[in-house]
């Protein structure tokens, strides 16, 4: 698994279980989603735009900077 991903998703909660399978308790996936949307909103604001792609991405999936 990507080490970028892993990280995120352990910051989301999940617990990988032997290597491989992740489990996902309650709020988890939907945390590691917000973290997903964060990070690339965050690239955009430091390669495009500034905060106007950064707010459209935001915005679009509805999560609170």
């Amino acid at each position: 698994m990507n080490e970028r991903i892993k990280k995120l998703a352990e910051q989301a909660g999940m617990e990988p279980e032997d290597g491989a399978i992740w489990w996902v308790g309650d709020g988890d996936l939907e945390k590691f989603a917000d973290l997903i949307v964060k990070k690339c909103a965050e690239l955009a604001e430091e390669c495009y735009c500034g905060d106007t792609v950064k707010s459209l991405i935001m915005n679009h999936f509805g999560i609170e900077p």
